[in-house]
């Protein structure tokens, strides 16, 4: 009995010691592959752990080991750049390999057949380009998961896939499959959870019937697979599923009813196909549903008050429909609605009252609706609240406190509403506020002395706010403030404001100069300052502004030459009308682009080629040789020249008036005259009367004579002077009418129109000074048809 006890414990030693050393046989050729295939991987940074100093290879990076061999390899996200080494498979125990988000190159790798013990295949997202093999059902048959989507797979899916009986997970997604799916996939009747999303199928299809054999999935994954058609009925045998997405499609039909009967559905979107009719939910089995997605559809009728049953649903989308009626006031009450996005649709009537005041909302979206009444009173009660996006309605009444005190804001859109009242300056102390746009209410109130450190976005034109301009953010992009009642002068440095892309400041109150710093604006498209009080000469450093399309200084009191550096610009949109302006319109902008420009600025001329392009008068010659002078030294001739003129008028009045009446008896009467002048020019009616001689008449018509009157017996500076008798006959009418008509003769700037100067009148006549042009270019308009001409 010993001996017997002896041989057992000796066999037992002996099986015990053969086992160990086999193992460590074992453990220690794992090892040596694990070497190799970390050498034929360009030995890549991530697997610097793989090494014989680094203890057991079972404690190296990304290996999961039972009893001591490999089982599991899992290295996804580290940056794999080579091939996969076919030195893997030699690892025969391997049921588990990971390595998705990297960047491995080539075709699909075949040697994986090889892999005998393979249960979980992921090669997701990574650089694998062709077609997926014809023959991949040679994966092993204990094959269960398999993710090869976000590569670069073209052309079809294979039959064989469908064989592949054991996949409970089949991920093609996002990879360029633009043949045909095969209806075969449907043979996989374990499948679990299914994704063909994002391909570029170019063949449209209808979802197959057969899909609804595959009873126990749980997720099915379609969005834009160029499937048409409706949802198949067959589909409702799919019990288990959770998650049904359909989206950008352009599936038609109604939506089926049997879809709410799935009870253990939780996800479903249907977003941008072609649904049209009604919701029609009938008894709601889902009701574990928590994200809900049919927008961009043409569905009709109102929101189901069914929907309140959802105790779960947090996401709500229904955005771009044609829903209409009223929202249900119970989707208030739901505690876990985060997210509701029903914009453009036709929705009436006020909101829920209690939206937000039983739930953590942080995003409401409802614009392009009809809704009316105030916003409610607790919509950020939860203090979870990011957007409120309800512009485009009927909304009105003051801001209430809860949003006013609302510290989680980032994104604010009130805008074309009727909303009142001062807007919160606890607005303003937001730390994260991104956007404000409220243009186009009735809100009071000033900008804090600084905007909010991360605004990007203001656009609160037409309203009523007042106060100085603030200092802008460093973020800002956009400030739109036209149309208020700002004062005040700009900023003096605008260096802090260098990503501003758009300035809009138009219609307020605003005085003083443009600063030259305005030239660090280099992102500027945009800058709108028409209608202040703005003074000074233009900026030449605007000129410097590389992406400035659009430029509106119009209607302020800006003084001084049009900076030849705006001739940098190529603006769409130029307006500079309205100004103090004077001297030559720069080359570039002498074209039909700008001929609304540069109206209503008196001294503002351009060459005889280019006038009637921009109505405006020709330049003297001499004054646009003289242009050259600098503005001071013109000042200081023009002083000089006024003290002295002051002193020859006085004298040549006297002597004009004695040479008038010793000369011309005929016009005694006439002792009292009247000039209204439309265009610049330098002589005195004295002189006009003083030329009114026999021996200048160059013609006559029925109401008075035309003469050829040269200025300072100077033969380049000639005017030709209609006068015309009235006597005492015009009656207030007539005189209102002639006066109405001179003023818009006046004001004509046109090429085939002789530009009337001026109007001089007396009680008895009426003198019409034009200037002269030859060759009897003033024969239609002088004594041609009878008229009443002009007015004065």
């Amino acid at each position: 009995m010993r001996t017997q006890h002896y041989l057992s414990l000796l066999s037992f030693i002996i099986s015990t010691t053969s086992m160990l050393f086999s193992a460590y046989c074992q453990q220690d050729s794992e090892t040596q592959i694990l070497l190799q295939i970390k050498s034929e991987w360009g030995n890549p940074p991530a697997l610097d752990s793989w090494n014989l100093s680094s203890g057991n290879h079972c404690s190296w990076l990304g290996l999961n080991c039972t009893g001591g061999v490999v089982t599991s390899v899992r290295l996804s996200n580290q940056n794999l750049t080579q091939p996969i080494p076919d030195s893997m498979c030699l690892l025969k125990n391997l049921s588990y390999l990971d390595l998705a988000n990297n960047e491995l190159p080539g075709s699909f790798p075949k040697f994986l057949y090889n892999c005998s013990s393979l249960q979980h295949l992921n090669i997701a997202q990574n650089l694998f380009v062709g077609t997926l093999p014809t023959d991949i059902d040679k994966l092993p048959s204990s094959l269960t998961y398999l993710d090869v989507s976000g590569n670069n797979f073209t052309e079809e899916i294979p039959v064989s896939i469908g064989r592949l009986a054991n996949l409970k997970e089949l991920h093609l997604d996002g990879n360029l499959f633009n043949g045909t799916y095969p209806v075969e996939i449907a043979n996989l009747v374990n499948l679990e959870y299914f994704s063909l999303a994002w391909n570029p199928f170019l063949k449209p299809a209808r979802i197959p019937d057969e899909f609804g054999n595959l009873t126990k999935l749980k997720s099915l994954w379609l969005t834009q697979t160029n499937t048409i058609g409706e949802i198949p009925f067959a589909l409702s045998k799919l019990t288990e599923l959770e998650h049904l997405d359909l989206g950008w499609n352009q599936i038609n039909g109604t939506l089926p009813s049997w879809i709410w009967s799935l009870e253990k559905l939780n996800i479903l979107y249907l977003f941008s196909n072609d649904l049209t009719g009604e919701i029609i939910t009938g008894t709601i089995r889902c009701i574990n549903l928590f994200e809900i997605d049919v927008s961009l559809n043409k569905l009709t009728g109102s929101i189901p008050e069914s929907f309140s049953n959802l105790k779960h649903l947090s996401v709500l989308f229904l955005y771009y429909n044609l829903f209409t009626g009223e929202i249900p006031a119970s989707l208030g009450l739901l505690p876990n609605l985060t997210d509701i996005r029903l914009f453009n649709n036709n929705l009436i009537g006020q909101l829920p009252e209690t939206l937000g005041n039983f739930s953590k909302l942080w995003n409401l979206e409802v614009n392009d609706n009809r809704l009316s009444g105030q916003l409610p009173a607790h919509l950020c009660s939860g203090n979870n609240l990011v957007s409120i996006v309800v512009f485009n309605n009927n909304f009105a009444g003051e801001i209430p406190p809860s949003l006013a005190n609302c510290n989680t804001l980032n994104d604010i859109q009130l805008y074309n509403n009727r909303f009142y009242g001062e807007f919160p300056s606890s607005i303003w102390s937001i730390t994260n506020l991104n956007t404000i746009m409220i243009h186009d209410n009735e809100f009071t109130g000033m900008l804090p002395k600084r905007l909010p450190w991360n605004l990007t976005r203001l656009e609160i034109h037409n309203n009523h706010f007042t106060g100085e301009i603030p200092t802008f953010s460093e973020r800002l992009q956009v400030f739109k403030g036209s149309n208020n009642n700002f004062y005040g002068e700009l900023p003096e440095n605008f260096i802090g404001f260098r990503v501003l892309q758009e300035l809009s400041l138009g219609s307020n109150k605003i005085i003083g100069s443009i600063s030259q710093s305005i030239q660090v604006l280099k992102s500027l498209t945009t800058l709108n300052l028409s209608s202040n009080k703005l003074t000074g000469s233009i900026p030449d450093s605007i000129g410097l502004l590389p992406v400035l399309t659009t430029l509106d200084l119009s209607n302020n009191e800006l003084s001084g030459s049009i900076p030849q550096d705006l001739s940098n610009l190529k603006p769409n949109f130029l307006n500079l009308s309205a100004n103090n302006l004077s001297g030559v319109i720069p080359q570039s902008f002498k074209n039909q682009a700008y001929n609304q420009s540069f109206l209503s600025n008196p001294d503002l001329c351009t060459d005889s080629n280019s006038n009637t392009i921009l109505n405006l008068p020709v330049c003297n010659p001499t004054l646009s040789s003289s242009n050259k002078l600098s503005r001071e030294l013109i000042a200081i001739f023009s002083t000089l020249g006024f003290v002295i003129l002051i002193g020859i008028g006085i004298v040549g009045f006297l002597l004009i008036r004695a040479q008038i009446k010793g000369k011309t008896a005929s016009y005694d009467h006439e002792t009292s005259w009247k000039l209204t002048s439309f265009h610049k020019f330098d002589f005195t009616e004295y002189q006009i009367i003083e030329g009114l001689k026999e021996e200048n008449v160059i013609g006559s018509g029925g109401t008075g004579k035309v003469y050829k009157i040269s200025l300072n017996n100077d033969e380049d500076q000639i005017v030709a002077v209609k006068r015309i008798f009235v006597g005492h006959k015009m009656d207030s009418n007539l005189e209102k009418n002639f006066n109405a008509e001179v003023n818009i003769l006046g004001q004509i700037r046109h090429a085939n129109i002789v530009k009337l100067l001026c109007c001089i009148s007396s009680m008895d006549s009426k003198l019409l000074v034009y200037e002269f042009m030859e060759n009897s270019s003033l024969d239609r308009w002088l004594y041609g048809k009878e008229r009443m001409h002009g007015s004065c």
